[in-house]
């Protein structure tokens, strides 16, 4: 029985790594007379324009590494904070509902996330990052692009599509994953010896 388990176990994981290969394959291979028309500009072009072969996907790429770095500064210290309070201190009548609730988290699809952020968060927030706009325009990556502050007609919508939302979001989905992990790790950790380490008998005479 263990043997056709284990069997069972190494048949799906390659199973899952020949779907994963084939997909890449496909995409390589879909993809890659674009590439070779594109040549190195496909890298640094920001204009999408397939029908004129002027084409590139820098500007997807900036902001996927922005929203990324976004969502890593916020979900990072929050999952470290929460898997240290679960596997070191939460009380143990407690610790399971807590595990519970970020398993919970974990398995919320990622679309009602993006939902929840797109229809309520960004525009309840909304006062965030009009503030650091104001303070903190002078900064590049903190400049909102048709911003005017001065103006009590401008909509405050410019402030609502950006980074730092879709950051938040992100963070947001994948804190429950990271806080998963670390606490694995933490719980798997030897404790350490409560006893302290006796002093070494002074040599005779001294």
């Amino acid at each position: 029985m263990d043997r056709v388990f284990r069997g069972a176990l190494r048949a799906a994981g390659a199973a899952v790594l020949a779907i994963m290969a084939t997909v890449g394959l496909f995409l390589l291979t879909r993809g890659l007379d674009a590439i070779t028309a594109a040549g190195p500009d496909f890298l640094t072009t920001e204009t999408w324009e397939p029908d004129s072969g002027n084409f590139g996907i820098a500007a997807v790429l900036v902001g996927t590494v922005l929203i990324a770095s976004v969502a890593l500064v916020v979900a990072f210290p929050l999952a470290l904070g929460v898997a240290l309070y679960i596997s070191e201190y939460a009380p143990r009548r407690i610790r399971p509902f807590l595990v519970t609730a970020i398993d919970l988290m974990a398995a919320v699809p990622s679309v009602v996330y993006g939902l929840f952020g797109a229809t309520y968060l960004q525009w309840q927030g909304v006062d965030i990052p009009k503030w650091l706009s104001i303070q903190f325009g002078y900064i590049p990556f903190l400049d909102v692009e048709g911003a005017e502050p001065d103006n009590p007609l401008s909509s405050d919508g410019v402030y609502v599509n950006s980074t730092f939302w879709a950051g938040l979001v992100v963070g947001f989905m994948v804190m429950p994953f990271i806080c998963s992990v670390m606490r694995e790790a933490f719980t798997q950790a030897p404790p350490g010896s409560a006893r302290a380490p006796t002093r070494s008998a002074r040599p005779a005479g001294a």
